[in-house]
């Protein structure tokens, strides 16, 4: 598919120049590999914000669990001492 961007400030067509001659690459690949880095971007930042959630979920899970571990461990050392004492 091919995109047209008209209207840039010299500067700025100047300055894309550059950064396309530090990398070895024309103008219309470094721009292509730039927007398509773009949109790589925002779908890594979308999967990221679902590994945040996903993991706080997951820690909190986990710490009820921890919660009724320890719950369960008193409780067992309370029958163990009844059982001792008997």
């Amino acid at each position: 598919m091919e995109i047209r961007v008209r209207d840039l400030d010299p500067y700025t067509v100047k300055m894309i120049d550059e950064q396309a001659k530090k990398k070895k690459q024309s103008r219309q690949q470094y721009l292509k590999n730039v927007l398509e880095n773009l949109s790589a971007t925002k779908e890594l930042k979308e999967q990221e914000e679902r590994f945040i959630k996903l993991n706080n979920q997951v820690l909190a899970a986990l710490n009820q669990n921890t919660l009724v571990m320890q719950k369960m461990i008193r409780i067992i050392d309370e029958l163990t001492l009844m059982e001792d004492g008997e």
